[in-house]
């Protein structure tokens, strides 16, 4: 006998469950944001305020000194619902008999498993937003060592993350890298949460939470990148420009005819008291040889810069690195909005939450081909909103 019981909201729910146990970014995101695209929503698009960046100084009260005040300018960027993701399959009268557990396991899960990648792969490809990168010995090496991971704990520190909710996630290559470090594979405490966090959890290391996600992203560089010493190549900054806060600044051009700079490039800005500070280009540009251009870059600049500053670009543009992301958690956010259900007629639709997650499940009968048409899907947003509170790590 026909099983009745497999509705379009009982399918929802189940495709909601076996998603939210496969996602591993998804499950690590900010998802504080979503209240706002709220039913009566306007736009697919929220703004996000960043905090304001202040500087202490000491104030001598001798009775004719004033303070400086200083401008509160608070930057935002802009959550976009971007992505709307979809698995579709069609069902026969058989395998609608089925049983909702059979259903689920020949069905159910590996379509939610696609969607829970698609999910984790969009999230990770926001890597060109980060504003910092650690090189754990040279750019390209593998994580071999106890020295390696606390480099990626030190960039952290210098950027002034928070030391609560430290995650690291990396490639399989580098999963296996980290097992040949003794004091990694001798760590006893895992994660915990759903499946996928737990299956994926390598383990708490040196503050951060560390897991594997098959999805991380690989990077080229554009040509304005170092030699094999990464450190040759030193572009002046443009004295004319770089004022703390700015989100652009003039550099000459390297050698050679024309250079580029790719969205999602390494800026380096060493100053004179020896501090170095990590920033990613947001725009792509070209610039001829000790010609003057502009590179917008993310986060705004900590401090002045002048023609003392020194810039390079450390990344090799020789090779695809996998990008690797060590974060805070509230650098990134995740956003997963309901989809209302289709307006026509002759579709069993519902939408479900759980958990902060939406999934939308439609079934249609085709007629003329004498099956059901499955079709689940969820509108996806991913922003980085915090440059400053993550890090690459680029491993070949």
């Amino acid at each position: 006998m026909a099983n009745t019981i497999l509705t379009s909201d009982i399918l929802a729910r189940e495709a909601l469950m076996v998603l939210e146990n496969n996602l591993v970014m998804g499950a690590l995101a900010d998802r504080r944001y979503e209240s706002e695209f709220g039913s009566g929503r306007q736009g697919d698009a929220i703004r996000i305020r960043r905090p304001a960046s202040f500087t202490a100084a000491e104030f001598t009260n001798n009775g004719s000194n004033s303070v400086n005040n200083q401008n509160a300018t608070e930057l935002a960027t802009t959550l976009t619902l971007e992505k709307l993701f979809d698995v579709s399959f069609a069902v026969t009268a058989k395998e609608m008999a089925l049983s909702i557990d059979d259903f689920s396991s020949n069905l159910m899960r590996p379509a939610m498993a696609a969607m829970a990648q698609k999910i984790d792969d969009y999230i990770l490809s926001k890597f060109n937003e980060v504003g910092g990168m650690a090189e754990v010995s040279e750019v390209g090496a593998s994580m071999t060592t106890i020295g390696h991971i606390a480099a990626i704990v030190q960039k952290l520190n210098e950027q002034k993350a928070p030391m609560q909710g430290r995650s690291l996630v990396v490639s399989p290559k580098q999963m296996t890298s980290l097992y040949s470090i003794s004091e990694f594979a001798k760590a006893s405490e895992r994660g915990d949460g759903g499946t996928a966090i737990r299956e994926a959890s390598l383990g708490r290391f040196m503050g951060m939470d560390i897991y594997m996600d098959q999805n991380i992203n690989t990077f080229t560089a554009g040509t304005m990148a170092g030699d094999a010493n990464r450190d040759a190549l030193a572009i002046h900054a443009d004295s004319a420009s770089g004022a703390k806060g700015d989100t652009s600044i003039s550099i000459d051009g390297a050698a050679g005819a024309g250079v580029t700079v790719t969205a999602g490039d390494v800026l380096r800005i060493t100053h004179p008291s020896g501090k170095k500070f990590d920033y990613v280009v947001t725009t792509a540009s070209t610039t001829g040889f000790n010609t003057k251009g502009t590179v917008s870059i993310s986060p705004p600049l900590y401090e002045d810069i002048d023609e003392n500053d020194v810039v390079v670009f450390p990344l090799d543009s020789s090779a695809a690195f996998e990008q690797n992301l060590a974060f805070t958690e509230n650098a990134i956010a995740l956003a997963m909005v309901p989809l209302d259900e289709p307006m026509g007629p002759g579709t069993d639709s519902s939408v479900v939450n759980h958990n902060g997650y939406s999934m939308r499940a439609s079934i249609t009968y085709n007629h003329a081909k004498k099956i059901d048409e499955v079709s689940l899907d969820v509108l996806v947003g991913a922003k980085v909103v915090q440059p400053e509170m993550a890090v690459r790590i680029p491993t070949a």
